[in-house]
């Protein structure tokens, strides 16, 4: 699938609405911000994943692709994305588990085999600042089957599939307790994802300039239904929750979203806000952002403490600023640094192991 730059917007909300979520507690109290940006993560991936297995399906049907040469492809490519930067976090929390007050170290065998989500979280409390390994492991989870649902049922059933996963998941979010972070309970967001996907690959008349398919008119109205909701979340988010998850009004709206970005992002409503060039460059980062973000802060007082041994004071430079600013320039600096780590990362690790999915194509036979 071609780069869609609106895209990486869309994730550079995500992970901002997760990092608020964690470096400032109290917007919890208001919407689950953090739980929104993980639920826009999962609908983009089962939308972009989807999109790909459903344009190999086109030559597997043409036999110009075999099965097994897509789904080894695709685990591959997936992996060379997902781990490196992933084991690296896991072994750096390992190392500084104790100092990170974390049970990184004892738990290991959860973390390395991507199952916190439902060997260790789900049955014990959550882990501090290594807790939001749940999703990466939900995700990776998806990955791991989801390929073998598309290549393999037969188009006349595979909608009706997709829509249990749906339909699924919402089950297991309203009846289940304490089941959001179980893959099931994400099936929603990521079928979701790919039923959007299915849509836009059976479509003959989509294109830029139109918008007159029905599935995107529903779309439209279940998004607006879903706004509605979440903004009376801070008011009657319990009741809400027990007929309309947030999981799922975030999956609609995150639908939209994507159909916006793809058929109507030269309209002047949202066109620069979807392709300003910041929240671009954040969103092609986002994944280390996300890696890293629960760290950078133990790891920026450990810098400081460090400077000051060595007879810097770094908040000396705070004194000549009014106290009650203090908080919010210690959190300009921790998310520069933030920034600063990922980008170093997609620089120096990422970028370059991604590279080699070149040896992973598609390959017709």
């Amino acid at each position: 699938m071609k780069y869609i730059k609106q895209f990486d917007t869309l994730r550079a909300i995500a992970v901002l609405l997760v990092i608020v979520s964690h470096w400032l507690p109290k917007f919890k109290a208001i919407l689950p911000l953090g739980k929104i940006g993980v639920d826009i993560f999962f609908v983009l991936s089962g939308f972009l994943i989807s999109s790909i297995l459903f344009e190999n399906k086109k030559m597997l049907i043409e036999h110009e692709l075999s099965r097994g040469s897509i789904i080894k492809n695709f685990i591959i490519r997936r992996t060379l994305r997902i781990f490196p930067i992933y084991y690296l976090m896991i072994t750096v929390h390992y190392l500084v588990s104790e100092d990170t007050g974390t049970h990184v170290r004892e738990n290991a065998v959860y973390y390395y085999t991507y199952t916190t989500n439902i060997l260790y979280f789900i049955q014990s409390h959550m882990d501090g600042i290594a807790s939001h390994f749940w999703s990466l492991a939900a995700e990776e989870q998806f990955y791991l089957f989801w390929p073998w649902i598309i290549l393999f049922f037969n188009d006349k059933y595979l909608v009706k599939v997709m829509w249990l996963f749906v339909i699924i998941g919402i089950i297991v979010l309203l009846f289940v307790p304490f089941s959001e972070m179980l893959t099931p309970a994400c099936f929603t967001s990521f079928a979701l994802g790919a039923i959007l996907a299915n849509v836009i690959s059976k479509s003959k008349d989509i294109a830029p300039e139109t918008n007159t398919v029905g599935s995107f008119r529903i779309i439209n109205y279940f998004a607006i239904l879903s706004i509605v909701l979440l903004a009376l979340f801070p008011f009657f988010g319990k009741t809400i929750n027990q007929f309309f998850p947030v999981r799922l009004a975030t999956s609609l709206v995150t639908l939209w979203a994507i159909k916006y970005s793809l058929f109507e992002n030269d309209k002047i409503v949202l066109n620069m806000f979807l392709n300003n060039s910041i929240l671009i460059f954040m969103g092609k980062i986002s994944y280390g952002v996300y890696i890293y973000h629960t760290l950078i802060p133990w790891a920026w007082k450990k810098i400081i403490l460090a400077m000051q041994e060595h007879g810097f004071d770094f908040y000396s430079l705070y004194y000549k600023i009014p106290k009650f600013l203090h908080n919010d320039l210690d959190l300009v600096f921790k998310f520069g640094f933030l920034i600063l780590v990922a980008w170093l990362s997609w620089i120096l690790i990422e970028k370059p192991i991604n590279s080699l999915k070149k040896y992973f194509e598609y390959q017709r036979v």
